[in-house]
């Protein structure tokens, strides 16, 4: 049985986590706010809805193929666990 793998905690990548939660935080919340407050119209956040919904495709589509977002289906039948680590997970029946 390979031995457990400590895990260190590295405070740079703590910090970045807190700031880049806490500037999604200062976007989300005051249009929150003035949404609900009423001073942002229906229209304009449906808008936005569709807006973020198509600009996430084009990111999606555009990642897919550059980099390409699954694994080929030969390597996917035969097993991730196989094609990553040389060993098999479970026994394919």
């Amino acid at each position: 049985m390979a031995a457990a793998a400590t895990v260190v905690s590295n405070g740079a990548d703590t910090a970045w986590i807190i700031v880049a939660t806490a500037l999604v935080l200062f976007m989300t919340l005051p249009g929150l706010a003035l949404f609900y407050g009423g001073l942002v119209r229906s229209k304009s956040v449906l808008v936005t809805i569709v807006w973020s919904g198509v600009v996430s495709a084009g990111a999606f589509f555009l990642v897919d193929k550059l980099v390409g977002m699954r694994v080929p289906i030969e390597v996917e039948r035969g097993g991730l666990d196989l094609a990553e680590h040389q060993e098999q997970a479970y026994e394919i029946v």
